[in-house]
């Protein structure tokens, strides 16, 4: 969009236009494809101890006899039980095609779906005011998104 001549005014009252209808084409491409992805994704997370029975034994044994000394209420193994596993094992069950397959017919909707708003969104981003034939004022064509897509349309 070559803005150079365009007064600050015009540009602001532009972008005060554009950025609702941008937020609304982004989430919702967004939102498909996320939505594609976990719909299709299956994942067993898997979380695994990190020590073996004994040595958790042995640093319960440690922290006890420490929170004695201190004079202070010894932690259980619940309330420690986040470091004792490691919660980043996961297994992708599905298959690696049917994954790509569908990240491929995700895109493909997102842009049938967002494309009309984006066209939309293009107009109205780089419009410049007309002179009304009646009185003689300026003003933009497309000033909202319903305006501007059921103009389209």
């Amino acid at each position: 969009m070559y803005t150079r001549e365009l007064p600050h005014s015009e540009l602001l009252k532009l972008t005060s236009i554009c950025w609702l209808p941008m937020l609304l084409r982004d989430v919702l491409f967004r939102t498909i494809i996320l939505s594609f992805y976990y719909l299709t994704t299956s994942i067993d997370h898997m979380p695994i101890l990190k020590f073996t029975i004994p040595q958790l034994t042995d640093i319960m044994k440690q922290r006890r006899a420490v929170a004695e000394m201190e004079g202070r209420v010894p932690e259980t193994v619940h309330d420690l039980s986040h470091h004792f596993y490691e919660f980043h094992n996961y297994e992708i069950k599905t298959n690696h095609t049917t994954r790509l397959t569908f990240m491929i017919l995700a895109n493909l909707v997102g842009t049938i779906v967002t494309n009309p708003i984006d066209v939309c969104l293009s107009k109205m981003a780089t419009q410049r005011k007309q002179i009304s034939p009646h009185n003689g004022k300026r003003y933009f064509k497309y000033t909202n998104l319903i305006q501007a897509l059921r103009t389209v349309y």
